[in-house]
């Protein structure tokens, strides 16, 4: 199995990523881990991505509670994503604010 350059770009388009911010290396291997959810090898990777792990509860009080592998790891990834877009944006602002004669 392989993860093509068109399916990164599509993921990375999918979250309104201009053009010039695609080839960060930070935000294509969110993508491509975003990739490997819809696309698992099989067997173990599979079977872990359609199981559930138990968190703990968000405050002290509150009861642990399940929540699927695939769909915790798709927020993880995809607040990835969303952190190094606000980091490259912010630097791309403050680059721009210093350049200001």
């Amino acid at each position: 199995m392989s993860i093509h350059h068109t399916t990164i770009t599509a993921i990375l388009d999918g979250f309104n990523v201009a053009a010039e911010l695609q080839e960060d290396s930070e935000l294509r291997a969110a993508a491509y881990a975003l990739a490997f959810l819809d696309d698992p090898a099989g067997g173990a990777e599979e079977r872990f991505y359609d199981s559930a792990t138990t968190l703990p509860g968000d405050t002290p009080d509150a009861m642990p509670y399940e929540v699927n592998n695939r769909a915790l790891l798709t927020g993880i990834y995809e607040s990835r994503l969303s952190v190094r877009l606000d980091e490259l944006y912010t630097a791309g602002r403050e680059t721009e604010a210093d350049a200001t004669p």
